[in-house]
């Protein structure tokens, strides 16, 4: 079945009436649908927080696709209203299916999940000059490289994260997407994406890439993102590089 943003008859917070149109719940409460016309919302200025995970810095051990040998050392940022803003819609959306905003649907996958989300906040991820024979992902892809916003550490909640090769031939590039919603003190990163027809929560530690469950303690530390009689890869293996649309 597939899922369109909207919640029939749901008061809004500081409304005065109920709305039947799209929206979110970004931090404080906002109407994105309202008249089923507005246009995408833009998060207001606000104190950006501070955001600071304890993690060490460590190094990887080589991982598929990883461009940097420094994984995550301790840093301190300041999330903007839009960073938080786009991980509450994408958190919003665990469970769904597809999207649909605005009047315009999204396709039910990873790249329209995340077009979906960015969309919210008014951002179009397609590049200036797409090529045909291009997917989804590497559309998303080629439109970060555009802004300069791809690198390969120190990832942010808000950031994307490209992975290669998980369906297809081996070798296949850039083939799914997914958007960063935390980082954990020991280095794993938990994003958002759609997989097998859903969007759920996903991890990958590119300290320990090709570990599925630490020893130790138990914990899932990557995820699987590919299966099938081809085998199975975890997500630190077909890690590909992370991108920023927004500072």
């Amino acid at each position: 079945m597939y899922y369109a943003l909207v919640r029939p008859e749901r008061q809004v917070r500081g409304l005065g009436h109920r709305s039947v149109c799209t929206f979110f719940l970004l931090g404080a409460s906002l109407l994105l649908g309202q008249g089923c016309a507005a246009r995408p919302y833009r998060p207001p200025p606000a104190e950006p927080i501070l955001w600071q995970p304890e993690e060490q810095g460590l190094r990887q051990n080589g991982n598929h696709g990883a461009r940097d040998s420094l994984v995550l050392p301790t840093r301190r940022a300041r999330l903007s209203a839009t960073r938080l803003g786009l991980v509450a819609a994408a958190t919003d959306m665990i469970g769904a299916s597809g999207a649909s905003l605005n009047g315009r649907s999204f396709r039910p996958d990873c790249s329209g999940f995340v077009e979906a989300i960015f969309s919210v906040a008014g951002y179009d991820l397609s590049p200036q000059n797409p090529a045909q024979n291009q997917n989804g992902v590497a559309l998303i892809h080629r439109y970060v490289l555009e802004l300069g916003g791809l690198h390969a550490r120190h990832p942010l909640p808000g950031d994307l994260v490209f992975f290669d090769e998980t369906h297809g031939p081996r070798g296949a590039r850039l083939t799914h997407v997914g958007l960063v919603e935390s980082v954990e003190p020991d280095g794993t990163v938990i994003f958002l994406h759609h997989m097998q027809g859903r969007v759920v929560r996903g991890r990958l530690n590119r300290l320990n890439p090709g570990l599925h469950i630490d020893p130790n303690t138990g914990k899932v530390l990557n995820d699987y993102l590919r299966r099938g009689s081809s085998g199975r890869r975890l997500a630190g293996e077909l890690f590909a590089g992370y991108g920023t649309v927004v500072r």
